[in-house]
């Protein structure tokens, strides 16, 4: 019979307790991604509630308001403020379509209410808020937020007796509840204001003020006005959204988002929780912030909500065990909000920040319920060398669809904290470039909880497409727990995915340095990958070259370019000794020759050219320089353009038409040339052949521009 008085107590404090407004949204995993979806905000009633609107009209305030948030750059033009069956809400001016924005707050329109002292302490945040009523740039804002006696704040537990709490008989709101109390005594005693006042603003946060986590400033505290003028209905499916811009300075738009078409005049409401009922709702296997229970409801809003699917989540929290001060772990919730997405087959992005993030986000890949297929894009950070990682899915099947499509027995690459980016990156491409056709697949693995080792993977994930032959990398994780070793390891199975565009030409310049005679292979393996890296990447390159073999190893790494030609031109540097010009010999010179090479065209847009145009001039290594330049000029006045050719295992004759290109300047009074190398085979014997196809400068890929004004007019 008490259990019956009890009950019918609750049910009857239940139901007066109404609506109130708005949301604390705390997604600190979500916020990671470009675009991500937010447990709804703001509300002022619960489906269902009567509350009757004030009676002063709300018109005059309205028209304030909107015209303050035009001019901080808010769009709300497709909503106006109105009395909907007794209550006040939003309700649409214009008809508005299923995945049209309703409305867009930028973050400089926002209010920050954020105290990096203590991110855990709402009262910080109620002061911090009690401090901005007084200014009078945000007095439209003001003038709409519900006063202290007003049903709004009255209906929060904190303002309830001691009588009307304990008949909850609900311990976590009745513990939360003495515990804010507490904090509101204290706050206003250190701060000489009302306890009421302090209570008034921490109730007002509670209804209005969204934690999300800002790429650059962390967690933060923000009201954004109008956002928090949306009622609540657990069945809504108008979702929030926030985008984050990082090319070249932080800024976010926060949006809702139309589910499912709106009719003029018709009220537009959202879901502050999640809803197993609902298209994007937890399927009864709820966590997080898109899983409110009723006490969440009752503390945060000041209702309760009848909705069966928030019905199924007190179930489920029930059979829980209850820890005083117990929080769900941020990676935790987001992991249960990615798993859903995935079960629902959704696409997912993914904006990690900073290497624990990004080992969170890949080990939430590998670790979901379906194979999630996903590619890397890496986009320059703060600094020149740090890159900030996109994780976007491409496709998403089950498991049982996705295995028998891998390719068996393919190679392997380990990765640890000692890898190199740059070279896993280049050993991973290489290896889908050498592996037969329809066999094109790698694999590339590490430790489960190296960070480091991850953050390396990811890294050269994002560097691939900037690689020859410029293609991203599809993707698919998955955990690995070998029998011999009871650590965890992430495999990634990786294909060739869309061709991207090659970088732009660039200002940036690389130095390398060729190696002398009989080089380290592996050091000579490193020099020709590093230039070729760079030609791809659209970089200049220079090479200072003392010595023949120095400048046959520089030769040899342009001619190995793939997909695209490497065009230079070569000029030298210090003094040249008199032999050298007067057109005698090849000695062996202290004097430098300096190579400037960049991208040129594609191969077969250079195969395309009509070499039976071309004269064919042989250097040997007793061709005398100045001579052999000469012959060269001559042609090029006469075809503008000729065929220089060599031995390629005649290192010195490889030097004399290297020295020969770099005397045009001094033979024509300044006037450059560039030359595109190949290597080919000539004779019976079919011996290697270095080709260099020699035209007059024409500006293109010059590092310091001064040469676009010789263009290819006048005579040489």
């Amino acid at each position: 019979m008490a259990m019956s008085r009890s009950k019918k107590c609750l049910q009857a404090l239940l139901l007066a307790v109404a609506w109130h407004w708005t949301c604390t949204w705390c997604s600190p995993g979500r916020a990671r991604a470009r675009w991500v979806k937010v447990a709804q905000p703001t509300r002022r009633h619960a489906a269902g509630d009567d509350m009757p609107i004030p009676s002063s009209s709300k018109e005059d305030q309205w028209e304030l308001f909107s015209e303050w948030m035009r001019a901080r750059g808010a769009k709300m033009e497709k909503v106006k403020i109105a009395d909907v069956n007794g209550m006040r809400g939003l309700v649409a001016t214009q008809d508005i379509a299923e995945n049209e924005s309703i409305v867009e707050v930028p973050l400089g329109a926002s209010i920050d209410i954020s105290d990096p002292t203590n991110e855990k302490d709402p009262s910080l945040n109620a002061l911090a808020l009690l401090r901005l009523l007084e200014d009078p740039d945000l007095a439209p804002y003001v003038e709409l937020l519900p006063g202290r006696d007003s049903p709004d704040i009255l209906r929060m537990p904190d303002f309830y007796s001691e009588e009307e709490l304990q008949m909850l008989q609900c311990p976590e709101v009745i513990q939360k509840t003495l515990r804010r109390r507490e904090l509101c005594a204290r706050r206003a005693q250190e701060s000489s204001l009302q306890e009421g006042s302090v209570k008034w603003a921490l109730c007002t946060v509670a209804q209005r003020a969204f934690s999300l986590v800002s790429p650059i400033d962390g967690l933060l505290r923000l009201m954004l006005p109008g956002i928090d003028l949306f009622n609540h209905d657990a069945h809504a499916l108008h979702t929030m959204k926030v985008r984050w811009n990082l090319d070249g300075y932080v800024d976010a738009v926060f949006k809702v988002i139309a589910g499912s078409p709106i009719k003029k005049g018709e009220e537009v409401r959202i879901c502050y929780g999640g809803s197993p009922f609902r298209p994007d709702g937890c399927g009864g296997d709820c966590v997080g912030d898109l899983a409110l229970t009723n006490a969440q409801y009752l503390m945060r809003y000041g209702f309760v909500d009848g909705c069966m699917g928030t019905t199924m989540v007190d179930g489920k929290r029930a059979a829980q065990t209850v820890v005083p001060g117990f929080r769900w772990e941020k990676v935790s919730a987001f992991r249960g909000y990615l798993h859903r997405t995935v079960e629902k087959k959704q696409p997912l992005e993914i904006l990690p920040w900073g290497p624990e993030a990004v080992r969170n986000s890949l080990q939430l890949l590998a670790s979901a319920p379906a194979a999630v297929c996903f590619e890397v894009e890496g986009r320059k950070g703060g600094s020149e060398k740090e890159l900030q990682f996109h994780f976007r899915s491409l496709d998403i099947l089950t498991w049982e669809d996705y295995l028998p499509t891998r390719v068996m027995n393919s190679r392997s690459l380990a990765v640890t904290e000692e890898t190199s980016a740059v070279k896993l990156s280049r050993d991973l491409v290489s290896a889908l470039q050498l592996a037969p056709e329809g066999e094109q697949a790698v694999r590339a693995f590490g430790l489960w909880d190296d960070e480091t080792g991850i953050n390396v993977l990811v890294k050269a994930l994002a560097m691939a497409p900037s690689l020859y032959p410029f293609k991203k990398l599809r993707c698919v994780a998955n955990v690995v727990n070998p029998v011999d070793d009871p650590r965890s390891r992430i495999f990634l199975y990786l294909t060739f995915g869309a061709f991207v565009d090659p970088p732009s030409l660039s200002d940036r310049s690389f130095v390398a340095y060729p190696p002398g005679k009989e080089p380290d292979p592996a050091a000579l393996k490193r020099f020709y990958a590093a230039v070729q890296d760079q030609i791809h990447q659209g970089n200049r390159v220079q090479m200072d070259c003392m010595g023949a073999d120095a400048i046959l190893h520089a030769v040899r790494a342009l001619s190995l370019v793939k997909g695209f030609t490497a065009e230079f031109r070569v000029e030298v540097t210090g003094k040249a000794k008199p032999q050298e010009q007067s057109g005698s010999e090849f000695r062996p010179s202290r004097s430098k020759i300096r190579f400037r090479a960049w991208r040129g065209q594609t191969w077969d847009d250079f195969n395309a050219i009509d070499f039976a145009q071309t004269s064919k001039r042989i250097a040997r290594e007793q061709t005398p320089i100045d001579k052999l330049g000469w012959a060269v000029l001559a042609e090029v006045r006469k075809s503008k353009a000729v065929a220089l050719h060599c031995f390629s295992d005649e290192t010195n004759a490889v030097a004399v038409a290297i020295r020969a290109l770099a005397a045009l300047p001094r033979l024509t009074s300044g006037r450059r040339f560039y030359a595109v190398p190949s290597f080919g085979r000539a004779g019976a014997d079919q011996r290697p052949v270095l080709r260099f196809y020699v035209r007059r400068f024409r500006g293109a890929g010059e590092a310091d521009g001064d040469g676009a004004a010789d263009g290819d007019a006048g005579e040489v």
